[in-house]
C-alpha cells in the first residue's frame, strides 16, 4: 500500500462528542479512512475531514483490537471471536471458528473432525490482538 500526500491525515482533534466516553482499543488507517474499535464492541469509521461516516455494533462483550488489510477489517474480540468485515461497507464477511474452549483440546488419535460441546459454562480465551502478514 502506498501512502500519497492526500492520504495523510492531519493531527487535528476529531469531532468525538458522541463517543467521548468510549475507550478506543484499536485504530487503523486504510485508504484515507480511520477505523476505530472501542472496548465496548463498536466500530467507527472517520474520513480525513474527521466526519463520522459509519458505525456498527460487533455484538460482542468486548473488543480488544483491529487490523486492516486489502479491504478487510479484522476485529479481535472476547470469547475467541474474530470478525472480518469489508472496509468500505462494514459488510460482514465471516466470523472465524473459535479455538477449543479453555482446558480442552481439539486433538484425538484417529479422529479427523472433533465436535467440542459447549454450554453456558464453557469459557473461551479472548483474542487480545490481531496482526496480519500480507506477504505470507
Amino acid at each position: 500500500m502506498t501512502v500519497g500526500r492526500d492520504s495523510i491525515m492531519e493531527s487535528k482533534t476529531a469531532d468525538l462528542d458522541k463517543v467521548k466516553f468510549k475507550v478506543f482499543v484499536g485504530v487503523c488507517i486504510y485508504e484515507s479512512k480511520v477505523y476505530a474499535v472501542a472496548s465496548d464492541g463498536h466500530v467507527y469509521i472517520y474520513d480525513k475531514q474527521r466526519k463520522l461516516l459509519k458505525w456498527m455494533n460487533l455484538k460482542v462483550d468486548r473488543a480488544f483490537g483491529c487490523s486492516v488489510s486489502e479491504g478487510r477489517l479484522f476485529c479481535a474480540c472476547s470469547d475467541g471471536i474474530m470478525r472480518i468485515f469489508k472496509t468500505e461497507t462494514l459488510e460482514h464477511i465471516i466470523t472465524l471458528s473459535r479455538p477449543p474452549p479453555l482446558g480442552e483440546t481439539n486433538i484425538l488419535t484417529g479422529v479427523s473432525k472433533i465436535k467440542i460441546p459447549s454450554n453456558n459454562k464453557t469459557k473461551f480465551a479472548d483474542i487480545l490482538a490481531v496482526r496480519l502478514d500480507e506477504k505470507n
